[in-house]
C-alpha cells in the first residue's frame, strides 16, 4: 500500500496544472481526506476498541430479555398447602405429579392430557400444567387478585370467572404453560380432544366435541366472561 505522504504528493503534481483557484479547492478536498483516513486507521488499532465492538457477538446491541409466555394466571398465589389446586411453581407441574391440580380433573381430562403429554414428548416438548383443578377458595381469591390488577370485576372476569361458574372448580379445564407448549396443544390437542375454550386463552383446554373433519372447533368464546 502506498504512503499516505507520497500518495498526497503526488495527488498534488498532476494538480499543478490546473487554475490556482481550483487546486487550492482539490487540495483542502484531499487533506481532508487523507486526514480522515489516518484518523479512522488510529482508531481502528486503539486498544479495546474491536473487543467493545465485538463484545457478545452482537456488536455492541444490547438485546432485550426475553418475554413471558403470556400466561395471565399461574397459580402462584401464596397458600399454605397445595391441597386448594394452587401450584406454587411459574413452571408448572409435570402431568404426572401427585398433585391436586391434577387429581382433581375429571378423569376424562386428566387421561386426555396424559396421552397428549406423551404425544408432545415424542415431538421434544414436555407439557406442564399451570393450572388444573382449583378449590373455589382459590378460585375466589384469584378472583379477587383480578379485580385489583384490572380495577373492576367486568374486567377482571374476562380472565377468571367465578368459583360458581368456573370449569377449573369442576375439574373439567387445565392450563398449559409455556409458549411453544401451549401452541402445540393448539395444533395437536384435537388428537385428544383438547380444545381451546377462549380466545383471549390460548393456554386454556378443556375437553370439546371435534368438528367434522376431526378438528377442534374455532374457540367459541372471546373470554370467560362471554360463557353463558
Amino acid at each position: 500500500m502506498q504512503h499516505p505522504a507520497r500518495f498526497t504528493g503526488n495527488m498534488f503534481t498532476k494538480f499543478r496544472t490546473l487554475s490556482p483557484a481550483v487546486f487550492a479547492s482539490v487540495s483542502a478536498t484531499v487533506l481532508t481526506l487523507v486526514a480522515l483516513t489516518l484518523l479512522l486507521a488510529l482508531g481502528a488499532c486503539a486498544p479495546g476498541a474491536r473487543e467493545a465492538s465485538t463484545d457478545s457477538g452482537n456488536f455492541g446491541v444490547v438485546e432485550a430479555p426475553p418475554e413471558g409466555d403470556g400466561t395471565v394466571f399461574a397459580d402462584t398465589s401464596p397458600a399454605a398447602a397445595s391441597g386448594d389446586g394452587s401450584i406454587h411453581d411459574p413452571n408448572g407441574i409435570s402431568v404426572h405429579a401427585d398433585h391436586a391440580a391434577m387429581a382433581g380433573l375429571d378423569p376424562a381430562l386428566h387421561d386426555a392430557v396424559l396421552a397428549a403429554a406423551d404425544r408432545a414428548a415424542a415431538d421434544g416438548i414436555e407439557l406442564r400444567v399451570t393450572s388444573g383443578w382449583r378449590s373455589a377458595e382459590l378460585q375466589q381469591q384469584l378472583l379477587d387478585d383480578a379485580v385489583v390488577t384490572y380495577g373492576s370485576e367486568e374486567e377482571a372476569r374476562k380472565w377468571v370467572d367465578t368459583p360458581e361458574r368456573s370449569s377449573h372448580v369442576t375439574g373439567q379445564a387445565v392450563d398449559i404453560g409455556g409458549l411453544e407448549e401451549s401452541l402445540w396443544m393448539g395444533q395437536y390437542g384435537s388428537e385428544f380432544g383438547l380444545c381451546q375454550t377462549f380466545e383471549n386463552e390460548r393456554w386454556h383446554f378443556e375437553l370439546a366435541e371435534l368438528e367434522a373433519d376431526g378438528m377442534c372447533p374455532a374457540p367459541p368464546y372471546t373470554s370467560a366472561a362471554e360463557r353463558p
